[in-house]
């Protein structure tokens, strides 16, 4: 072959290999599993038992029964049912580590019988699911989705839907406690929807998380509103809406942040039935609080009974974007629309036409591109996961660990955390990455902000930015902070399973905390006076470190009269201790601080003080009935009014006089004379004999010798 035939044959082949990469990329096809058929549905993917590869949850209606259902992913990344629990349809799933212990729970809502519910199922640790028996608004026609909207470093959820009886439709945000449990946070600034969608995101940039919802508040309104978050200034009412963030109203909705433009900024798609026609609409988030319609019906198909997503399925750096639903024409819709640097084309797929359905995204099978979970109806029931074919996509680099920076604000507990941008070389520009991070009180763990995360996964600690450094601020306080950072790009990844550089996650960073616990609160004493020579301090920690425990307290214990400090130790992790050695007519106080990995703390306030005194007391043990010293004095202390006896016996254990006889007496020293006579008033023998007291179950018995 001449070596002008050979560059003819070498360009053709170029040619064809071009031609053959267009065709094949981004192409999706029917796995062929075998999943349960449903509509009026919802479907969510997540490493439920932390193996690596996702699994998913899927719920909705097969035409006869409700269903609700747990896939695994097993061998040859085929999916297969672990569970089935309770059956609901017409509603939302999503998965979330809501209690921080390492694996990811799951939020349902909707309808079940003619009724709505709101559960979240707990995970065991190795993916099956209990009912946590945490309780909430039932809802059914709703929506609902984590996110941590007061930055404690727990997930919040927020809830939208109809209900039975009053008020019809609700929106509510519940807080998490961060002990597992939830309260109603009492926040009002949302407006009531159902048949709608939910999500959280941080539009504005400004480190914590805004909301957009939509849905119809009547039958003649519906609403598609952005919720700024402002949590720091007003806790109790922290969102507001304007104008400038009023989209168009839809019903029958679904909507999703991504930045399409990759400009570090959120942008929103939305589709769904509005008061005059089907929509589906992209918004461009303009950087300065405000959003621009940028793609519209005229380019995205209209749909409602809806569903959308995100997701670079074609692996060329930017977010494309599948709308499912009920077009105007009536028939049901399926598309993928390809995004070309921002301008947005049909992309034929072979995907089953539906409405009334669910779509995700997620890599299932680990292969680098992002496959697509589907369901609806078409006619029939329908649950598809369709594998991609797409070349693989390289995982963004890490950002850099060294260059981390961690402060920390005693004064009001707060946790700054500071990175450098990551990087992607082929693709994803730096301000179209996403970042996810995680923060333990421990090497390795996620116990203050959880990393585990489903897709769709925007909504959770996801975090952007214009800028190549990142921070983030979260209300924690613990002594010491490990923490990392996973970079995403718009193929949404890998798993977080895996933490290390060779799926997006930076080496750990380390902070230790230097600023001392506070100062515990005042011991108290028990009562003012005591007989006992051991006296017990106790004392509270009202303002405890949370994560990272006090391990010790030390003590200090002196007495009011002369300064002499009788015990100055450590005692331990314990809230009370017992001092031993003191003397009697002496008032012992004590003060304590606290110790933990940032050193002591200040000393607490002083006690009140608590006196020892003697139950009984004889002033003169020997009497000489005939002799001046004729009389002892028996004194007696009572701490407080109480019923006392007094007697004297022989040592043959005989009454030989009763001085007081369950009488009642006031708190302070009595004292009773006593000069040697028996009952008949005649002077007793010579010898030892006994005095005995007896006050509401504390006793004492002193030595008392007559000598004739």
């Amino acid at each position: 072959m001449n070596r002008k035939k050979f560059l003819i044959l070498f360009a053709l082949l170029i040619g064809f290999s071009g031609i053959t990469k267009i065709v094949e990329a981004g192409t999706l096809s029917d796995s062929g599993m075998d999943l349960t058929n449903l509509y009026t549905s919802s479907v969510a993917w997540g490493d439920i038992d932390n193996d690596g590869d996702f699994d998913l949850a899927i719920m909705g209606w097969d035409g006869t029964n409700r269903h609700f259902q747990i896939y695994k992913n097993g061998a040859n990344n085929r999916l297969t049912l672990s569970q089935s629990l309770t059956g609901v349809s017409n509603g939302c799933l999503s998965f979330a580590d809501y209690d921080r212990d390492g694996d990811l729970d799951l939020a349902i809502t909707g309808k079940v019988t003619e009724y709505g519910t709101t559960k979240i199922y707990q995970n065991d640790g190795n993916g099956t699911f209990s009912d946590s028996g945490i309780e909430m608004i039932d809802v059914y026609s709703s929506g609902l989705a984590w996110g941590d909207y007061d930055n404690d470093g727990d997930l919040d959820l927020v809830v939208i839907g109809a209900r039975m009886g009053a008020p019809g439709t609700v929106a509510k945000i519940y807080k998490n406690k961060g002990d597992g449990t939830f309260e109603d946070s009492g926040i009002t600034d949302l407006t009531a929807v159902a048949s709608g969608s939910v999500a959280w995101g941080d539009y504005d940039n400004d480190g914590d998380l805004d909301l957009v919802l939509s849905g119809e508040v009547d039958l003649a309104n519906f609403i598609c509103k952005i919720y700024e978050n402002d949590y720091g200034s007003s806790p109790s009412s922290p969102f507001s809406t304007s104008a400038d963030l009023t989209l168009t109203g839809v019903r029958n909705s679904s909507l999703a942040w991504g930045d399409y433009n990759n400009d570090g900024w959120l942008d929103i798609a939305i589709c769904g039935e509005s008061t005059t026609e089907y929509v589906s609409e992209i918004y461009q988030n303009d950087g300065d609080g405000t959003f621009t319609k940028t793609v519209d019906t005229d380019t995205l198909t209209g749909v409602y009974n809806s569903s959308l997503a995100w997701g670079d399925y074609d692996n060329d750096g930017d977010l494309d974007l599948v709308v499912v639903g009920l077009t105007s024409g009536e028939t049901p819709s399926s598309k993928i629309y390809k995004n070309s640097s921002g301008t947005f084309s049909e992309d034929t797929q072979s995907l089953d036409d539906v409405d009334q359905g669910s779509v995700a995204w997620c890599d299932y099978d680990g292969d680098k591109d992002i496959d697509l979970a589907l369901t609806g109806f078409s006619g029939s029931a329908v649950t598809k996961i369709y594998k991609n074919n797409e070349s693989a996509n390289s995982l963004p680099t890490p950002p850099d660990s060294s260059l981390f920076q961690t402060t920390y604000n005693s004064a009001t507990k707060e946790l700054t955390i500071t990175w450098t941008s990551g990087s992607d070389n082929e693709t994803t520009p730096a301000t179209g990455l996403y970042y996810n991070f995680r923060i333990g009180s421990e090497s390795g763990k996620d116990d203050l902000v959880a990393a585990r995360y489903g897709s769709p996964l925007l909504g959770n600690f996801i975090s952007k930015s214009t800028t190549t450094v990142h921070t983030r601020t979260f209300s924690l306080y613990a002594k010491g902070y490990y923490w990392n950072v996973q970079a995403i790009d718009t193929g949404l990844g890998r798993s977080w399973s895996q933490e290390g550089t060779g799926s997006g996650w930076s080496d750990e960073g380390h902070y230790e905390d230097g600023t001392p616990p506070p100062a515990p609160e005042t011991p108290t004493d028990e009562g003012e006076y005591t007989y006992n020579t051991t006296i017990r301090f106790s004392w509270t920690q009202n303002n405890p470190d949370p994560e990272t425990a006090i391990y010790n307290y030390r003590l200090q214990v002196r007495s009011q009269e002369d300064g002499e400090v009788i015990f100055d130790g450590n005692v331990g992790d314990v809230k009370s201790y017992s001092v031993s050695g003191c003397e009697y007519n002496l008032t012992y106080e004590a003060r304590v601080k606290a110790q933990s990995g940032g050193g002591y703390s200040g000393w607490s306030g002083g006690s009140n003080g608590i006196m020892v005194v003697r139950l009984l007391d004889i002033v003169n043990n020997l009497i000489h009935p005939r002799k001046a010293d004729k009389t002892a004095t028996i004194k007696y202390f009572i701490i407080s009014p109480a019923k006392v006896t007094l007697k004297i016996y022989n040592l043959m254990g005989e009454l030989v006089l009763s001085l007081v006889d369950n009488d009642n007496r006031g708190q302070g020293m009595h004292q009773e004379p006593w000069s040697g006579e028996n009952e008949k008033g005649s002077t007793i023998a010579s010898g030892i004999y006994l005095v005995h007291i007896e006050v509401e179950g504390e006793s004492a018995t002193e030595k008392i010798c007559v000598v004739k």
